[in-house]
């Protein structure tokens, strides 16, 4: 298996309760990325994304592109985790409380 890097990202902006977690599971699928989405109790966004160096940064970018009713407005990368080789898809998680 390549080499794959894992981050975690907060994404503000307009993100909630207009369909962004389907649309950051949409990119994850076509970019091939693994990991999860969900909404957090302040507003924002997590999502954690892993797979080949090229195509997380790709997916990063795409995060922040507007897809209305969608509109982020900045993101944040918390850490960098090492790679989790038990994942295997994308999911959109249930929201934090």
């Amino acid at each position: 298996m390549p080499d794959q890097v894992r981050y975690r990202w907060i994404v503000g902006g307009r993100v909630q309760g207009v369909g962004y977690r389907a649309h950051v599971a949409r990119l994850a699928e076509r970019l091939k990325i693994v990991g999860s989405v969900r909404n957090l109790s302040d507003g924002t966004v997590e999502v954690v994304a892993q797979g080949l160096p090229t195509m997380v940064e790709a997916f990063r970018a795409a995060l922040l592109a507007p897809a209305w009713p969608c509109h982020p407005e900045g993101i944040r990368r918390t850490e960098g985790l090492p790679p989790d080789l038990g994942l295997g898809e994308f999911r959109v998680a249930a929201s934090s409380d």
